[in-house]
């Protein structure tokens, strides 16, 4: 009876150790939610521990989750992703690292993608972010091809790490970002984790690019184009633009009180800010500035129109010291108008290719509209000389570094391509192109674009045919 006793005694302790056993091996697992917040911190960073580091579950922009959220939703909050529930860990994924699955391939950087044999166990304790996807039963090769294959369609700008299976990536809009291939643990080892890190930057199109990296590493057949979280600015905006193009810098109408136009104001306050700025901010918030009141999809066709005649033509008010500006930097690398903060650029290499870029984009931007509009397309006529002496060789100096610098080749080779194709200048600036050596670049730029950037390829390719 004693032993009765006992056994009946023991009974309750067993039943707990049982239920907590139980809780542990069902606490996490792949392709499931977590059961609680303590559960999710083990996979996931916390909401606040780096919003730029991210995009997907927790926010759609840096700081979004302090700022309020996006219309409809509360403080914090943002539209869920499916992607972040996929990324958990069991408890047998935290053994130690494998040596043998970590590839020992020296280090390589380039622009066509990895070459490994495998990529490196997930270390231990590495929070895995919420836009990460395990694909099972997958070979690490296959995977990073699927995944190197979207970065080029998409254009986006990809330097390649074999040793660590990490892609330093940039979008067409600045987005910096990360993707980085892990073969998962013990049971799991079957398969390949493919984590997106947002570093820096934010664009309402990144979700789009995000979303179609996830969905290549699972082997999903590519989703059609989708429209991002955020709408365009054209959108969410009125658009600001004039029914008159005569060219006049001020209403006249008298309920107008002599207000300046559409995008007048702008262009001279950008300028000064370029030529009497006492801080770096500012000279490449005034590029940026620039760079959309040209862009007709954010600033409307008019406004576009009217700012891109002033910066080419040098006309109006600030026309003259921006176009001056813009060839500076594309000239003598360098931003000599502004006394204040030329020292500062001088120290600033990666800074100055930075507002290289923005001087390129509104050199392009203004080139297009004009050569799109029938109107305006005589105005590149009377600017032909400072087409051909500043501009065109900048253009083929840039399709030469195509390689080490793709962004701005794909906006070197559109704005040739407007150039080139424009009836009103073609004939003059086929000849130059020439003349510059155009096609060689061209060429090489073409075999750039076609191993690791889709926008470059067609840009080159349509450069190539008007010259030929």
């Amino acid at each position: 009876m004693k032993d009765d006793g006992k056994n009946t005694k023991k009974k309750p302790e067993q039943e707990d150790k049982e239920k907590k056993k139980k809780k542990k091996k069902s606490s996490l697992s792949y392709g499931g939610l977590p059961e609680s917040m303590d559960d999710a911190k083990q996979v996931t960073t916390e909401t606040d521990s780096g919003v730029a580091r991210s995009m997907g579950g927790t926010a759609v922009a840096p700081g979004m989750h302090q700022m309020g959220g996006l219309p409809g939703l509360q403080p914090g909050m943002a539209p869920p992703s499916h992607y972040g529930a996929k990324m958990q860990m069991t408890a047998d994924m935290m053994a130690p690292r494998s040596r043998a699955a970590v590839s020992t391939a020296a280090p390589r950087t380039d622009h066509y993608g990895w070459k490994f044999a495998d990529v490196p166990t997930l270390p231990e304790f590495h929070p895995l972010e919420r836009t990460a996807v395990f694909a099972p039963h997958s070979d690490a090769p296959a995977v990073a091809r699927r995944v190197s294959d979207v970065l080029r369609e998409r254009s986006i700008t990809a330097v390649y790490d074999d040793k660590k299976a990490k892609a330093k990536c940039e979008t067409e809009d600045g987005v910096e970002f990360r993707v980085r291939l892990y073969r998962g643990r013990n049971k799991f080892s079957h398969g390949v984790i493919v984590e997106v890190q947002r570093r820096f930057g934010f664009s309402p199109s990144f979700a789009g690019d995000m979303y179609a990296i996830l969905d290549a590493a699972e082997g999903k057949p590519p989703a059609a184009q989708t429209l991002p979280l955020i709408p365009p600015p054209s959108q969410l905006i009125p658009v600001v633009s004039d029914d008159d193009d005569d060219g006049d810098d001020f209403d006249a109408s008298p309920s107008s009180g002599g207000k300046r136009k559409a995008g007048a104001a702008s262009l001279r306050i950008a300028s000064d800010m370029l030529k009497r700025a006492k801080t770096a901010d500012a000279n490449v918030l005034a590029l940026e500035s620039l760079a959309s009141l040209t862009d007709p999809a954010k600033m409307g066709p008019s406004t576009a129109l009217r700012v891109s005649r002033q910066i080419l033509t040098g006309s109006g008010d600030g026309g003259e010291e921006v176009r001056d500006a813009i060839v500076d930097l594309l000239k003598d690398e360098a931003l000599d108008s502004n006394e204040n903060t030329a020292d500062l650029w001088d120290e600033d290499k990666e800074g100055v290719a930075g507002l290289r870029l923005h001087a390129m984009a509104i050199l392009s931007n203004a080139v297009s509209v004009l050569a799109s509009s029938p109107a305006s397309s005589a105005l590149l006529k009377t600017q032909s000389g400072f087409l051909a002496e500043d501009v065109l060789p900048e253009l083929v100096s840039s399709l030469r570094e195509a390689e080490s610098n793709p962004r701005m080749a794909v906006l070197a080779a559109r704005c040739l391509k407007s150039l080139v194709t424009c009836k009103a200048v073609s004939a003059d600036m086929k000849r130059e192109a020439l003349e510059c050596d155009a096609e060689p670049a061209l060429a090489k730029a073409l075999e750039v674009g076609e191993r690791g950037n889709n926008h470059l390829a067609e840009e080159s390719a349509a450069c190539i045919k008007a010259l030929s």
